[in-house]
Order: structure tokens, then sequence, then C-alpha cells
């Protein structure tokens, strides 16, 4: 790779599709999410900072920033900091193996790179509230980690069913499928393509941890979980973090599972990708509305015995089933 190449993808990861836009996108969502939640249960949201409250996250974020950032004795402050810019990076990295990466990276299989990429904030979720030493942070983190078996297993197989539908797996690239994976909307391939989008928006729910899935962080049972004992800065990137997975997870399905831009180009192509990524986040919005919490054992039951032997058995029926009767 040549330094201008390096160049530009620094470039990439510092501005577009990288850093800048995810932190706007994601402060953007929020307040999206903030306006809709607030109008399902009959509120206004977000009114005053901004034309329509539109600069409210943004305005938290900032007051987050600015506090006294207070940490017990024992708790690993600085490699806190460290793991949650280290998942902000990553979820940034993921974002250049998008379309929305003016130079895209893209090899053979460059899917598996990024399983480990959207996995590293999962981790990290779990890893603050065990860094606190507060006994609520670890038991939030214990449950993180029992929803996370599930969830993770359920999102990949989902967002990558697109690549063994086809023959060649599209290289198992995640550009050339998100590039070629709407053509699966046409034919049988569109059952196995609905119902890996059902089981990916489950799965993303869960993965945000929003209701009904809130489990970990439930504050009439343990406080905030994993991050009771943070505030300051290091809440601030909690909650960027939080708005990062929600970005990342809602650009994978609108690409690998709707299609993206198709059918448009151009102007209208990027408006059919901003419709179809507000869609994503409405769902989201409108589950955490409707529902109530799940108790552990629920949540838990559900992933196992529903949600990822649909998702694994909606594969099979995509790479296996269907070719032969085609």
């Amino acid at each position: 790779m040549k330094g201008m190449d390096l160049l530009i993808y620094a470039i990439q990861l510092l501005l577009y599709p990288g850093i800048s836009f995810a932190l706007a996108a994601g402060l953007f969502s929020e307040w999206f999410t903030r306006k809709l939640y607030a109008r399902f249960q009959n509120r206004r949201g977000p009114t005053y900072t901004g034309p329509f409250g539109i600069l409210q996250p943004l305005a938290d974020f900032l007051k987050l920033m600015l506090k006294e950032d207070i940490a017990t004795r024992v708790s690993g402050d600085k490699a806190v900091l460290f793991m949650l810019s280290l998942s902000l990076g990553a979820l940034c990295l993921v974002m250049l193996f998008t379309p929305l990466a003016v130079r895209g990276l893209a090899f053979p299989y460059d899917a598996v790179l990024v399983v480990y990429l959207l996995i590293i904030p999962s981790l990290v979720f779990a890893l603050v509230g065990y860094a606190s030493y507060n006994p609520f942070g670890i038991y939030g983190s214990s449950r993180v980690v029992v929803l996370l078996l599930g969830y993770e297993p359920a999102f990949l197989l989902s967002i990558f069913m697109p690549m063994f539908a086809t023959p060649g797996g599209f290289g198992f690239s995640v550009m050339e499928a998100a590039s070629g994976a709407w053509r699966l909307w046409s034919g049988p391939t569109a059952i196995p393509m609905a119902i890996a989008l059902a089981t990916a928006l489950i799965s993303l729910q869960c993965k945000l941890m929003e209701k009904p899935f809130d489990i970990p962080h439930a504050e009439v049972e343990i406080v905030g979980g994993p991050f009771t004992e943070y505030s300051g800065p290091k809440l601030a990137y909690i909650g960027l973090l939080h708005d990062f997975e929600l970005v990342v997870g809602g650009v994978l399905i609108t690409y690998l599972l709707l299609g993206g831009a198709a059918p448009f180009q151009g102007p209208l192509g990027a408006l059919a990708v901003l419709i179809k990524f507000l869609a994503v986040v409405s769902v989201v919005t409108l589950i955490k509305a409707v529902f109530g919490r799940f108790r552990i054992d629920q949540a838990s039951n559900m992933l196992w015995r529903y949600v990822i032997l649909i998702a694994l058995a909606d594969l099979i029926l995509a790479a296996y089933v269907i070719p032969k009767l085609a």
C-alpha cells in the first residue's frame, strides 16, 4: 500500500465516514430517537437547544466532558478510557468497509475482520463494569456477558446471510456484499432476506441494550449496572459508544439487508440510504416504546431458543436449500 493510499485512509478514518461523520451521525440519531420516543409517549422531547432541539445531544455530551471525572481508588481509570477509545475506533474502522467510504477497504474475507471489530464494543461494555469493582457494576457486566453470547452470533449470522446466499459469497467481503445484496430481494431469496432482517433488528435491539433488553443497566434493580461508578468524560464516552453502535449497526443493516442506495444512484441514492437508515432507527425506537423490560432468563431463552436458531436455519435455507430448489 502506497503512502498516498495510507493518507487517504487516515483522512477517511478521521473525517468521513470515520470519527467526525460517526460523531455527527451518532448525535443526530440520538436526537431523532429521543424525539420519536417522546412522540410515542405523547411528549415533545428535546426542544430548546438548537432548531427543534437538534443540538441537545451535543450539549449533553459537552456537559459530561466538562464535568469532574470521579474514579474510585481501585478502578482501572486509564484502562477504562483506553478500552472505550479503542471501541470507538473499531466502530469507525468498520465504516470504511461500507459503501459510505469514498475509497473503501475491501479484500476477500474481510468479513472476518469486521466480525472482530463489531465484538469489541460489547466486550468493553462488560469489562468497564468489572473494572469498577462495584457490586452493581459487576452484576450488570455478568448480564452483559450472558446476553452477548446470544445477540452477537444472531446479529452476525443475520447481516452476513447475503454472503452465504450468493454463489461465491461476494468473496465474503462486506463492501462487495453491500453493493449487490439488493438483488437477493427478487426471487426465492427474498424470504431468507426478510427473516434475516427481522433477526438482525432484534439482535441490534439487544446489542444496544434498549428495551426490552435493557437488563444490564436496569435502574430499579442494579442502579446503572456496568456504568454505575462512571461520570464525566467516561460516561460521555459510554453514551457516545452507544450512539456509534446504533449508527454502525443501522448502516450494516441498511446496506446488507435493505439494499442500500438501490434502486437509485447519486443524490437520490444517498436519500434512499438515509430513509432506510432512519427506518431502522424508527423500528428500534418503536420496540423500545412498546415493550417493557424482560428478565435475564426471558431474554436469554428468547435469544438462544428462537433468534439464533432462526438466524442459523435462515442461513442454511439461503445457502443450501434454495439453490437446490432453483
